[in-house]
Formats: C-alpha cells, sequence, structure tokens
C-alpha cells in the first residue's frame, strides 16, 4: 500500500524529490528539527575540527504524499502511522540539507542503512537518520590550556531561501538540564558522552540567518552550541609541573662553589636545553598561531629563569677573579686579571583553453615563529657566548657548553624543516639557523685555537705543525709513572725517560689566548646583532 502511495503521489506530482513540500503554496515550508548528539569523538585543535555523531530527526508536513487515497487507506485500516522501507525513503525524501562548516561526513550503513521514516495521519512526515560529521570549529587559543571553546553545529537548506523553506527546533524550550524530560529539548546530549580533555558546559539551539548565494536571499538555518571547557588536570602533570621542577633544578647552581665550573656549566647547560625541548614538544600538538598563548608565556619565563641562573654564574665567575668588587666597572671585561697572568699556576597540440584565475594573495604571521624558533635560537647563540667569560684553563667546561650549543643548533635546525617541503632553493629560516648554527661552532672553534695557543712554549715559534704535535708531557710513559711509584707534581711534568721536570708556563701563549677570548666578547655580540638587523630588514621588506 505504502508503495502505491508514493507512486500516486509521484504521478500527481512530478517533482516529490526536486521541490519542497509546499512548493505550490505561498507558505513556507516548516522543518521542525531535534538533535540527539550520541558522541563527540574527537577535538583536534591543529585542524580547529571536531567530529560529532548524531540522529538527525526531521519533521514536516507534505500533502503530495498524504493525498485523498491515502487518507481514506489510514481512515479504512485504523492506524495512525506508516512505516516507509528503505526503498521508498530515497523515493520520498529530499529537503536539500546539509552542514555549511562540515569536512567531511558519512551515514551509517552497518547491516542495514540507519535511517526510517514515517507517515502520521494528517500528512505529518518524522525522518531519524544516524551520520557522523567532521566540523569546522575555529579556536581562540590565546587562553590555552585555560581556554573554553564553541564548536557550531550549523544545519541549512543548500537551494531554497527563506521563503520557501524554514527551519524550527523541536521542543524549543529553556535551556537544556539533565531533569527536564527528553520530549522537552530541542537539542538531548546523551549522558554518556565524555571527552578526555573536555566538559560539555552547555547545549544551546538558536537560529540564524545566512546568505549563501548571490541573488537567492537569506536562507534559514539552525545553529546548534555546544559550550567546552578545558580540563586543566593533564597540562599540570605533563607540562607545569615538570617546568615547575627544572626551574627549581636550575638554582641548585646556587648552592654550589664558585670554583666547581665543570658542574655548574653542566648543570645549567642541561636546564636550558630541557626547556627548549619541552618548548617545542608542548606546541608540537598545536597550530602555528600568530598571537602568544598562556603556555608560551609560561614556557618563555621559565626558559628565561633557568638561563638567568646560567648567565649569573658567568658574571659570578668573571667577579671572583677581580681584585675586589669595590673596584669592578665595564672596564675590567676587558682586561685580563692579575692572578691569570703569565705563570700564575692556577690557568601540446590542442589548443588554447579559456580559464579564470581567483589569486588568494596572504601574508604570514610571525608571531609563531619568534616565540619558538627565533627567540630559542637567539639564546643559545647568546649561551655559547658564556665560553669566552671562563679561563683558558676551564677546559670541560668550555667543551661542554660548546658541544651542547652546537648540537641544540643541529636539532634546532631539523625540527624547523621536519613540516617543511624538500625544496632546492634557501629558505629565509634556513639563512638564520645557518648563520646561528655558524655562531656557537666558531665559539667552539675559538676555544679550541685558545687551548692550543696557550699550551705553546712560544707563540713566535707557533705554526701549523704544532698543531700536529703531542705536548711533551702527555708522551707516551708519563700515565705510568703512578703505578711506579713516581710523584709528579701539579706543576711538573715527566719527560719520556720518566724524570720529573718543573714545568715551564707558556706565558706568552697564555696572555696571546686571554686576549682573544677577550675579543671573542665584544667581535662575536657584535657581529651577531649586525646579522640580526641585516637580516630583519632584508628578510620584512622581501615580499614587498
Amino acid at each position: 500500500m505504502l508503495a502505491d502511495i508514493i507512486r500516486l503521489a509521484k504521478k500527481t506530482h512530478d517533482y516529490l524529490k526536486t521541490t519542497p513540500p509546499k512548493y505550490d503554496s505561498a507558505e513556507a515550508s516548516k522543518i521542525k528539527v531535534l538533535l540527539y548528539v550520541s558522541s563527540i569523538d574527537a577535538i583536534n585543535e591543529a585542524r580547529m575540527d571536531f567530529t560529532v555523531g548524531i540522529l538527525l530527526h526531521l519533521r514536516w508536513v507534505d500533502n503530495r504524499i498524504y493525498h485523498d487515497k491515502a487518507h481514506m487507506f489510514f481512515e479504512s485500516a485504523g492506524v495512525d502511522m506508516l512505516d516507509f522501507d528503505s526503498e521508498n525513503i530515497n523515493k520520498a525524501r529530499d529537503l536539500n540539507i546539509f552542514f555549511p562548516n562540515e569536512k567531511k561526513g558519512s551515514f551509517h550503513d552497518i547491516m542495514i542503512k540507519n535511517q526510517m521514516m514515517r507517515l502520521y495521519r494528517g500528512g505529518a512526515l518524522l525522518y531519524i537518520s544516524r551520520l557522523s560529521v567532521t566540523l569546522s570549529c575555529p579556536m581562540n587559543l590565546i587562553n590555552y590550556p585555560f581556554d573554553k571553546q564553541t564548536c557550531h553545529l550549523i544545519l541549512m537548506s543548500f537551494g531554497y531561501a527563506d521563503v520557501d523553506v524554514q527551519f524550527e527546533w523541536m521542543n524549543r524550550t529553556e535551556p537544556i538540564m539533565d531533569d527536564l524530560d527528553l520530549d522537552t529539548k530541542s537539542i538531548i546530549l546523551d549522558k554518556e558522552v565524555t571527552l578526555p580533555q573536555f566538559e560539555v558546559t552547555s547545549v544551546e539551539a538558536n537560529t540564524c540567518r545566512f546568505k549563501y548565494h548571490q541573488k537567492v536571499g537569506n536562507h534559514s538555518c539552525l545553529q546548534a552550541d555546544f559550550h567546552m571547557s578545558r580540563n586543566i588536570g593533564f597540562y599540570i602533570v605533563q607540562m607545569y609541573i615538570p617546568s615547575t621542577l627544572i626551574v627549581m633544578l636550575s638554582w641548585i647552581s646556587f648552592w654550589l662553589t664558585v670554583n666547581s665550573v665543570p658542574g655548574r656549566i653542566s648543570l645549567g647547560l642541561l636546564t636550558v636545553l630541557t626547556m627548549t625541548t619541552q618548548m617545542s614538544s608542548v606546541n608540537a600538538s598545536l597550530p602555528r598561531v600568530s598571537y602568544t598563548k598562556a603556555i608560551d608565556v609560561w614556557m618563555s619565563a621559565c626558559l628565561v629563569f633557568v638561563f638567568s641562573a646560567l648567565l649569573e654564574f658567568a658574571i659570578v665567575n668573571v667577579l671572583s677573579r677581580k681584585d675586589s668588587i669595590g673596584g669592578f666597572s665595564i672596564k675590567h671585561i676587558f682586561t685580563i686579571p692579575r692572578e691569570l697572568l703569565p705563570g700564575a699556576p692556577s690557568l601540446a597540440e590542442v589548443g588554447n583553453h579559456s580559464c579564470l584565475q581567483a589569486d588568494f594573495h596572504m601574508s604570514r604571521n610571525i608571531g609563531f615563529y619568534i616565540v619558538q624558533m627565533y627567540i630559542p635560537s637567539t639564546l643559545i647563540v647568546m649561551l655559547s657566548w658564556i665560553s669566552f667569560w671562563l679561563t683558558v684553563n676551564s677546559v670541560p667546561g668550555r667543551i661542554s657548553l660548546g658541544l651542547l650549543t652546537v648540537l641544540t643548533m643541529t636539532t634546532q635546525m631539523s625540527s624547523v624543516n621536519a613540516s617543511l617541503p624538500r625544496v632546492s632553493y634557501t629558505k629565509a629560516i634556513d639563512v638564520w639557523m645557518s648563520a646561528c648554527l655558524v655562531f656557537v661552532f666558531s665559539a667552539l672553534l675559538e676555544f679550541a685555537i685558545v687551548n692550543v695557543l696557550s699550551r705553546k712554549d712560544s707563540i713566535g715559534g707557533f705554526s701549523i705543525k704544532h698543531i700536529f704535535t703531542i705536548p711533551r708531557e702527555l708522551l707516551p710513559g708519563a700515565p705510568s709513572l703512578a703505578e711506579a711509584g713516581v710523584t709528579v707534581p701539579l706543576d711538573g711534568y715527566a719527560d719520556a725517560d720518566g724524570k720529573v721536570k718543573k714545568r715551564r708556563f707558556n706565558q706568552k701563549g697564555i696572555v696571546y689566548a686571554m686576549y682573544m677570548d677577550i675579543a671573542a666578547r665584544i667581535l662575536f655580540p657584535v657581529s651577531f646583532i649586525i646579522f640580526t638587523i641585516t637580516y630583519w630588514l632584508y628578510y620584512s621588506n622581501a615580499e614587498n
């Protein structure tokens, strides 16, 4: 009987699937909507979308289907409703509905198609379908992870303006409360819906008007607003507590003696590098936004604290080598302490085709890259300059400092290009990172030269061949003296015959090495400042 009703309706109205229910009336068709939200599967900040599973309820009156023969059937059979099968649903349903902010969606059809349609006495039709849709959800992450987000599900007709079709919510009442009966709600959120990072605080049913096509008029639309608040527990355990402990760890340096150069250098470097790695991992799953997020403020402040702790040691180390604090001034930075002077023992043919081209001119926001790339790399370069303030004999500290800054810059360069295509040309970020790597490598190379100079008998006799010679005190036989019971004084060495001799300090070499460190204290920062100014002036105006 149902097939006869549909067949007769189509014979009477040839446009059953291509026209609104009241196409021949001046009154717009009223389509009532109810949403049952069965799941909210994922909220992705990087793609700025969320996936929701819903049961879509649509109710409208269609007198083309409820014609005289259908009315007679209901009266004679004494029934109040008639269910459609799957084949007849596709013949009768075409309301031209879509979701404007949808990225992708699908109907559920495991075992059978998850949809039903029912014809009631009087011509009312109820259609229910289960579907999953991934919807765009623009997020403002400025307060991340203390943020609250509102995601929207928008439903409207694609081809019919509001003069033809108007959407209304079923059971439009006060804001949804758990103790209300389901029949009084427009949007029903399943009580089993839980999210790992968010808590759904409320759901609102709103209406809207949308002009989607030119010269067609406004379109009636419905908007479901999901208000969500982020749970902070995960971020406290995974971000705030570890970064706090790293900052506190850097304070151990203040309890070590001034002479604990290797320990304080290693402690300061490792805390700085760990904070840099922490900052990168925090933003790995977030979009590259141009504004500063709350987590960026925290991580940057922690990085400044651990960097300041390391910088404090560099200043303390310089002060500890001054004759008196009262006489300390800027000029002392460029002088050699007396206790470190020479002699001190402590150192086709188809034709043309017409085409149209729409050009979208876009400018990249630089804020994300300043916080995540430029500032950390600048701090690493500045970190390498601490080597110039340590004594020539601080070999473990200066070697550790130089190696770790070089390795960190190498890792930084790799992480920057991990998400970029492998292009053949040099990018602006490549120029910056390469220059920073050259600066930290040069600082390490400067120490190697200083160390060689400080161990030569005389600068005048220094040549390339000295690089490939072994110092006399390191010749074979020296390490075995302890086993032989020979005691070597701190200021002595043993020759090849095992005889203990007085060490002769390289006075001139040490002087040149110190002056080279002093020159590096000026040349490296000045060169880096000149490069930074040139870089930003050139590339900030390159696109203009």
